[in-house]
């Protein structure tokens, strides 16, 4: 999916990314894939969804939202909280990751690590992202800098069919990274599910003792600092310039003060 949003995704996260009232979905790439016999057999090849087609968007968030089917995305969370938004449920609540498979994931337990483009390059896929993508991605999913407002990609035609086929470009890079590496397993599956329900509700804590552990810390570092500056006489302990010419002083040279 290609999307926008008011909110810096690297700075805030997908979940808040999704919140912010400038959010919206603007490509949708996807592919059919059936299996048989222990096989599979592509339906389609990759398109796009016109989300101006009522019936066909109806029909593909039943789908979405039909834990009996797999979906399969690399990073598969931002897919995942990013349409929960789109198939029109609450704030703060999010499809179940039941049947979401990350291929993300799958490349890491295969011992492949970084972006799809890295993993794509690294697997040899004979299918790679658009180097384009970046740019296209700048001009419809970040806010001009001089207006401040979007560019429209109905005010846009050519950049926008570019984007379409980036879009599309990425699901045929994903479905082929995906089918290069070796499978999971269950185990995997089962722990990448909880991950994700963990990592969009959150684990109960308890605030006061919380608050009481933050208030213990900070007590505990200015006793020390305290401490530190009366044994030294440095005026700030904490300057490992000053602190390493001390112990130097002392007739301890220290190559460096890393805990190790």
């Amino acid at each position: 999916i290609e999307t926008r949003s008011g909110a810096d995704l690297r700075k805030t996260g997908v979940h808040r990314y999704v919140e912010d009232p400038a959010f919206q979905v603007l490509i949708i790439g996807y592919s059919i894939i059936r299996e048989y016999h222990g096989g599979i057999r592509r339906e389609s090849k990759a398109t796009t969804l016109d989300l101006t087609d009522t019936a066909r968007v109806r029909k593909f968030n039943s789908l979405l939202q039909d834990p009996t089917i797999e979906k399969h995305a690399y990073n598969a969370q931002f897919e995942r909280i990013c349409l929960s938004r789109f198939v029109g449920l609450p704030p703060q609540t999010y499809l179940d990751p039941k049947n979401w498979h990350c291929s993300a994931i799958k490349a890491n337990v295969n011992g492949v690590y970084g972006s799809l483009d890295s993993v794509a390059k690294t697997l040899g896929s004979p299918i790679k992202k658009d180097p384009v993508g970046k740019n296209l991605i700048r001009f419809f999913s970040v806010r001009d800098r001089k207006t401040g407002v979007f560019n429209e990609m109905s005010d846009h035609p050519k950049q926008a069919e570019q984007f379409e086929s980036y879009c599309v470009r990425d699901v045929e890079t994903e479905f082929m990274v995906a089918h290069l590496l070796e499978d999971t397993g269950e185990d995997v599956q089962r722990e990448y599910e909880e991950d994700q329900r963990i990592s969009d509700t959150g684990i109960l804590h308890n605030e006061a003792l919380s608050t009481a552990a933050v208030a213990a810390v900070t007590a505990e570092k200015q006793k020390i600092e305290t401490q530190l500056k009366a044994l030294t006489g440095l005026d700030n302990p904490n300057s490992t310039k000053q602190l390493s010419e001390w112990i130097a002083g002392k007739g301890y040279p220290m190559a460096s003060l890393n805990k190790e």
